[in-house]
């Protein structure tokens, strides 16, 4: 049943490891500021959520409260990977060693800290509050 939510243990797996290729990515960036380190830090929550999420086993009686863990989690997946599509781009050029080209690595940063920041500012709200969410469910099944 629970594979019918397009949420196996699979796409756990893969999530987690989507959350960690954005925190490295974003740890590169050897100029990042404040801002981007606070969504290092929330990321690093949202997967030790995750990560109790896809260890979490509950009895036929919670069956409905993991449903619904599952579709957060979903969703959560979900902003997670729309942010990665709209920032992969720009990771060649962040990275602290860059692309081989300065002048476009220059340009990228630029880009980047104008036309991204209010992305970034809602990916950050987006990820606080799927992770609260998240956590509050788990503590919902938990007792």
């Amino acid at each position: 049943m629970a594979g019918a939510f397009g949420f196996l243990g699979g796409d756990f797996t893969a999530a987690v490891e989507l959350v960690s290729t954005i925190v490295n990515a974003l740890g590169q960036n050897s100029e990042s500021s404040e801002e981007y380190r606070e969504l290092a830090h929330q990321l690093d929550s949202l997967e030790l959520a995750l990560l109790l999420v896809k260890r979490l086993h509950v009895g036929d009686s919670q069956h409905n409260e993991l449903v619904g863990l599952r579709q957060a989690a979903t969703q959560c997946c979900q902003t997670i990977d729309n942010f990665w599509q709209k920032i992969q781009k720009y990771q060649p050029n962040l990275r602290s060693n860059g692309s081989s080209s300065r002048l476009k690595d220059s340009w990228m940063k630029i880009k980047w800290a104008f036309c991204q920041k209010d992305e970034v500012a809602k990916f950050k709200a987006d990820i606080a509050g799927h992770t609260g969410c998240i956590q509050m469910l788990l503590a919902t099944i938990q007792m």
